[in-house]
């Protein structure tokens, strides 16, 4: 049920909690997880560390990234249709304004050659393999790969490489256009990127660094961006993709390689931290679905990423090349109270600004006072 409230102070909250909506969306997920983020308690011993054990998990995860969008004076109002609509709506239509983007306004800018995006029929004979599509064989069915994917990976060799993955110019481009604009991603590589106006999203949400949330997001969007699906959805109408659990997927792989120190992980945000925000006062200097599983991968990715090498981080004491050698989680994180450079600093602590409440997400928060002040007054006469 909704609560009874004035029209116009209705419309003021919607407003701002679709613009919340937009902001996670851009930075942290593409999709719901579950429904159930916005109706279950939250578990107060719930450990960010554990976000991908489980399904509970995952929606506790999400339900905090919610939460930090929401002012404590309607916290109490987050199972009503009112916040959960209001964030449904929001995510759905950026969703939209994404997907119309990438194939429409800024095409020209991310890719060398616009026809063969000009139907899905063409998309599909053009790209199949590019996405990952694995043709079938007497022992298996076809299914779309999550890792053999040419169009994740800079300078694909024929076989997924821990080197190259999520790091292929395209991704950066969409993250490019998303952040400043249809033509964004011009020039990006050049460093003659143009920098947002006023309105665009890395302006308006004061973006400073990338999150693993933007890596994940923009690698479900450049498989789409390429596959014979129509609409940016779930699941693809045409691949049958569950882009929300292939999202999930590589958000996961990401933010446990920051969080046990994985060299790769490190680097990749190192290198996108590079090309995006060069001008940075302080750059990471770092070492080193259900009911689709037909053309889902079935195949056993764990090694691939279990096996990764971990950093050797050491404080730096003097300025450092684009790839340093430095303590990993201190140069994340330079201006973070955590005691990462303590040799008793937690993992769980590390891993809890990745997961949940990202620490940019709270400084934007706190930099934007009347987006979740503006409302109290008027929010305090309800319930």
């Amino acid at each position: 049920m909704t609560p009874s409230k004035p029209p116009d102070v209705l419309r003021r909250l919607r407003r701002s909690l679709q613009s919340g909506a937009n902001d996670i969306q851009e930075d942290e997920a593409l999709f719901v997880v579950d429904p159930d983020v916005f109706t279950v308690a939250e578990d107060e011993d719930f450990d960010p560390l554990n976000e991908f054990t489980s399904d509970k998990n995952k929606i506790q995860g999400q339900l905090r990234q919610i939460l930090a969008y929401l002012p404590d004076d309607v916290r109490h109002l987050r199972t009503t249709d009112l916040i959960a609509g209001a964030f449904a709506n929001g995510m759905s239509g950026q969703r939209s304004s994404t997907s119309n983007r990438l194939r429409g306004q800024s095409l020209a800018k991310i890719v060398d050659e616009i026809k063969p995006f000009a139907t899905a029929t063409s998309r599909k004979s053009a790209f199949a393999e590019f996405i990952g599509y694995q043709p079938g064989t007497k022992t298996r069915e076809p299914y779309y790969s999550k890792l053999d994917v040419p169009v994740l990976h800079d300078e694909w060799r024929g076989e997924k490489d821990l080197n190259t993955i999520f790091r292929n110019p395209i991704l950066l481009k969409i993250y490019a256009s998303q952040i400043r604009g249809p033509n964004g991603a011009d020039g990006l590589f050049s460093g003659r990127s143009k920098r947002p106006m006023a309105k665009m999203v890395e302006k308006m949400h004061k973006i400073l660094r990338t999150t693993p949330g933007a890596i994940s997001n923009c690698s479900v969007l450049a498989v789409w961006l390429y596959s014979p699906d129509t609409q940016l959805a779930e699941i693809g109408d045409e691949t049958l993709i569950n882009y929300c659990e292939r999202h999930t997927y590589y958000l996961q792989q990401i933010v446990e390689g920051l969080a046990n120190n994985k060299a790769w992980a490190l680097d990749l945000l190192a290198h996108w931290d590079r090309v995006l925000f060069p001008d940075a006062d302080e750059p990471r200097d770092v070492d080193g679905s259900a009911g689709n599983s037909r053309l889902e991968e079935e195949e056993d990715n764990d090694e691939f990423f279990a096996s990764a090498p971990h950093t050797s981080p050491r404080r730096s004491t003097a300025p450092q090349p684009a790839v340093g050698v430095i303590s990993a989680a201190g140069a994340l994180f330079p201006d973070s109270p955590l005691p990462f450079n303590d040799a008793t600093s937690s993992k769980t602590d590390f891993a809890a600004l990745w997961i949940g409440k990202p620490s940019r997400r709270i400084k934007h928060l706190q930099h934007k006072p009347q987006k979740v002040g503006k409302f109290n007054n008027a929010i305090s006469r309800v319930s």
